[in-house]
Order: structure tokens, then C-alpha cells, then sequence
């Protein structure tokens, strides 16, 4: 972000990638990470307590919304700690590793998705018009 004057305001993320960080990750995404996919499994955790007919299904699901915000503040490099999250959630609640990887897939597909095509969308991103006229 930049002021009117042009001076650039520090973000999370804007420092330096330390000797021993992976190319490409600072320090920042790497506990950015961890805490999306921290978060996504005790999300994951509450909604499930909320499951009536089977253990590993419920209607509620809070983590789709900790998914979308993580991919639409920080971006696509989120994307693992959600998959992370996911297949964690899942196979600690009563699935197999091959049912755990598929829904992990899954739940990883639509947060990614989403931010596309409401990136795509300019109605959906903008303002609304109707609450000014």
C-alpha cells in the first residue's frame, strides 16, 4: 500500500526472507501457514460437534470461511495449510488416509475457487450501488 505522498507502508510479509527460509518463503508465510492450518483444524473441530447423522458430516462448516479469508488476505501460497488443515480434521475424526486425502482435496479446491471467481466477478468485490441511491 502507498500513502498520497507515495511512501510505501509496511505490510506482514514485506521483510526479507531469512538464510534458512525455502526460496520463496519469508518467515511471515511460514507461520501464516501454520496458523491458517491451526485454525482450520479447531474450526473444523467445532463444526463437527455439530454433526448428528455421521461423525465427519456436518452442515455448518466454519473452516470454508477461515479457507476463503486466508486465500483472499494472504493469496494463493495458503493453499497447502488449508489442505493441511483438512486432511488433519479428517483423519482424526473417522476416516481412512485415502477418504482424508479426497475431502483434503476437496475442501483445498474450493477455497481456491472461490477467490477466482470472485476476483472475476467485479459485483461481488465492489461496493453496492442500491444502499447509495
Amino acid at each position: 500500500m502507498r500513502l498520497a505522498g507515495g511512501k510505501k507502508i509496511p505490510t506482514v510479509g514485506d521483510e526479507a526472507p531469512s538464510a534458512g527460509a525455502p526460496p520463496g518463503l519469508r518467515p511471515a508465510d511460514l507461520l501464516a501457514l501454520f496458523l491458517v492450518a491451526a485454525l482450520y483444524v479447531l474450526a473444523a473441530k467445532l463444526g463437527l460437534t455439530l454433526a448428528f447423522v455421521h461423525a465427519s458430516a456436518t452442515a455448518v462448516w466454519p473452516p470454508a470461511g477461515i479457507a476463503l479469508a486466508a486465500l483472499l488476505l494472504r493469496g494463493y501460497r495458503m493453499w497447502p495449510a488449508v489442505f493441511v488443515g483438512a486432511f488433519v480434521a479428517n483423519i482424526t475424526t473417522a476416516g481412512s488416509v485415502a477418504t482424508s486425502l479426497g475431502i483434503a482435496a476437496g475442501n483445498t479446491l474450493e477455497a481456491v475457487v472461490e477467490p477466482t471467481s470472485s476476483r472475476a466477478s467485479p459485483r461481488v468485490c465492489a461496493p453496492s450501488t442500491a444502499a447509495r441511491t
